[in-house]
């Protein structure tokens, strides 16, 4: 036997952090269930280390973004500590839609204001919540020019419109499109002029949310 011959070196497999992670929302219905079914996806394997906890609305017209931040801060599973020494994680999920106009935007921006000094992130879709949905199934960045426009206009929810001519209805499967999704939204992003929030684009940064497992180590979607 050669003895000589070291041993390859076991790998060692990366250390998952525990966390808990809130999300408030705009949406009583299409995020409600996005969220959901995003909570049911983490692995068993995990669930003891990684709390992820969408955050109930305590009305459902309550959708400004004072109003989302409220329904986090108010809810028995925020901890403003731990928050803010990046043991627990807090976003809030937008839309741009009329939120940053006329009387609105001096309200909507305390509101932008105030997650930054709580360390809270803002996930901001412009003009909607249905962009990131649409980004499932298609590369939205080789729309035409006009096109582009009419979706940022999303005059009579166009952007819901589409969402349903592609098949994205309640049954749909969001997590087997999930890696199309982030690099659509990379892709689309990317030809902005600034990652701002909110952005005058066609613009989500709901990538972010995904990037939070990546930091813990989690890969989720393996077992999607």
């Amino acid at each position: 036997m050669d003895f000589t011959t070291p041993r390859p070196k076991k790998t060692k497999k990366p250390k998952i952090k525990p966390a808990k992670i809130l999300i408030a929302y705009e949406g009583a219905v299409s995020e409600k269930e996005y969220f959901e079914e995003l909570r049911c996806k983490i692995p068993r394997q995990f669930v003891s280390l990684i709390d992820f906890i969408p955050v109930a609305k305590t009305d459902s017209t309550r959708s400004s973004p004072s109003q989302v931040l409220e329904d986090l801060v108010n809810s028995e599973h925020y901890n403003q500590k731990a928050i803010s020494n990046c043991i627990d994680h807090a976003f809030i999920v937008i839309d741009k839609d009329h939120h940053f106009d006329d009387t609105h935007a001096r309200d909507s921006a305390q509101a932008l204001q105030m997650c930054r000094q709580k360390s809270i992130s803002v996930v901001c879709s412009t003009p909607s919540f249905d962009l990131w949905r649409l980004l499932h199934c298609s590369d939205v960045n080789s729309y035409s020019d006009q096109e582009k426009m009419k979706m940022l206009r999303n005059k009579n929810r166009y952007l819901k419109t589409l969402c349903t001519h592609c098949g994205i209805d309640a049954d749909f499967n969001y997590f087997g499109y999930i890696r199309d999704s982030i690099l659509n939204a990379e892709k689309l992003n990317s030809a902005c002029e600034n990652s701002n929030i909110p952005n005058d684009n066609l613009f989500t940064n709901m990538t972010s949310i995904f990037k939070v497992f990546e930091e813990l180590n989690v890969d989720i979607f393996k077992y999607v």
